[in-house]
């Protein structure tokens, strides 16, 4: 091989090299664009639809739920209750629904649905089988003892996320169940409060059993 050749090999395993990590790095934000593009917010909101508060599901509390086939994972409307606060609607009642003053965030795609299989992954509203409602939230597990000269105490929380899941199909409601995060640091030398790893929410979904 002549010098010439060798550099215009050299030249095209570079740019191959280089495309592969264009391609690798813009593949997911185009993949999730096209993805949300399919799940307008139109659907998310007749998903929110399929929760009734009170309803029993199929499989009793502290049971892992099932799917029924491929999956959409979204997180419902979040609502200022008077009285009350933020509300998810998956958290309300009747009294809840019936003081609501304004959206505080309108229901989109969970971030975990993007990381689910693509084997159990919806790839349009035609394709669900399987709703699933997930909630974000946080639970306190301590306290940090101030340091000398401290005026503030400053928390430890596990921040956790509860699925709602459902049966699009026939609109069943199936079950919950809350998963809980990583524990937060023992020791922290900054202020404020400190929080744990997220809830491996994809992982879980990929997991439960197909019915």
């Amino acid at each position: 091989m002549s010098r010439r050749s060798g550099k215009a090999a050299t030249k095209l395993v570079v740019t191959l090299i280089l495309a592969g990590i264009a391609f690798a790095v813009l593949y997911r934000p185009i993949q999730r664009h096209m993805l949300s593009q399919n799940f307008p917010e139109s659907v998310l909101y007749e998903y929110e639809g399929l929760f009734r508060w009170g309803a029993r599901g199929k499989v009793r509390s502290g049971q892992k739920p099932y799917r029924t086939g491929k999956v959409v994972v979204a997180m419902p409307s979040k609502w200022t209750v008077y009285g009350y606060g933020a509300m998810y609607t998956t958290q309300m009642n009747k009294v809840h629904t019936s003081k609501r003053e304004r959206t505080a965030i309108r229901p989109r795609l969970h971030d975990s649905f993007f990381d689910l299989a693509p084997s159990i992954r919806a790839s349009s509203p035609d394709d669900v089988d399987t709703v699933i409602l997930c909630e974000q939230g946080k639970r306190k597990v301590a306290d940090y003892v101030p340091m000398e000269g401290e005026g503030l105490n400053y928390a430890a929380y596990r921040l956790r996320a509860t699925l709602h899941v459902y049966d699009r199909r026939s609109g069943a409601y199936i079950g919950s169940h809350e998963i809980l995060g990583g524990h937060p640091k023992h020791e922290t030398i900054g202020p404020g409060n400190e929080s744990g790893s997220p809830p491996g929410v994809a992982g879980f979904i990929d997991e439960m059993p197909l019915k």
